[in-house]
């Protein structure tokens, strides 16, 4: 059976109309797209969101001091 798949490209919004039969279905309508798409990926244009390098830098500060902190604590009482 021949399945007609009708998607957008991602990047310029043309309808592209796909057969889907048994294998995958390209996103993007040309190779133009896919490189523009790619370009986007690799000057870091699209994220994934999250804390920052500069927060997460911090944070693991934070948590060496107190481990230091606590190994030192631990170290004094015998118990």
């Amino acid at each position: 059976m021949l399945w007609i798949v009708y998607m957008r490209c991602p990047v310029c919004g043309h309808v592209l109309a796909t057969s889907a039969a048994g294998g995958a279905v390209p996103p993007f309508c040309s190779a133009r797209c896919r490189a523009i798409d790619l370009g986007r990926w690799l000057t870091e244009s699209y994220r994934i969101p999250g804390p920052s390098v500069q927060e997460e830098a911090e944070g693991l500060a934070d948590l060496t001091d107190r481990m230091a902190t606590s190994s030192v604590l631990a170290e004094e009482d015998p118990c």
